[in-house]
């Protein structure tokens, strides 16, 4: 499988950008430590569920989310409860600036780190 290596500069097509937010979300996953997780099912995201620690993990949009007017978030979903880490803008602008300076690894661990402590 593929690894994360970033996100384009500019996206020329909504399957691309559809392959690097789940090569980015697996890459937190793996830094997570978690050991299995399913793709969540809704029209209205791109996320996973991890059963060992009962919460899903991605990027959402829609009203039914924390912010009825901030789209394309990074939310963790426990128990029902939803919380925002980052906009999809963050994560991008974020993790290119992280690779320009050589730390894309550490941003995603850092992520992990947010997602861990919101879980908790």
């Amino acid at each position: 499988m593929q690894s994360f290596t970033g996100f384009s500069p500019q996206f020329t097509s909504l399957r691309q950008l559809t392959r690097e937010i789940d090569l980015f979300l697996i890459a937190v996953l793996r830094a997570m430590g978690a050991e299995t997780w399913g793709r969540d099912r809704h029209l209205d995201s791109a996320a996973y569920y991890i059963p060992s620690k009962r919460a899903c993990v991605g990027f959402h949009w829609g009203e039914r989310f924390a912010d009825s007017t901030g789209q394309d978030l990074v939310v963790v979903e426990k128990e029902g409860r939803p919380i925002t880490i980052a906009s999809l803008a963050e994560v991008v602008k974020d993790s290119q600036r992280y690779k320009d300076e050589g730390r894309l690894g550490e941003f995603i661990n850092l992520m992990a780190q947010r997602i861990l402590q919101s879980i908790e």
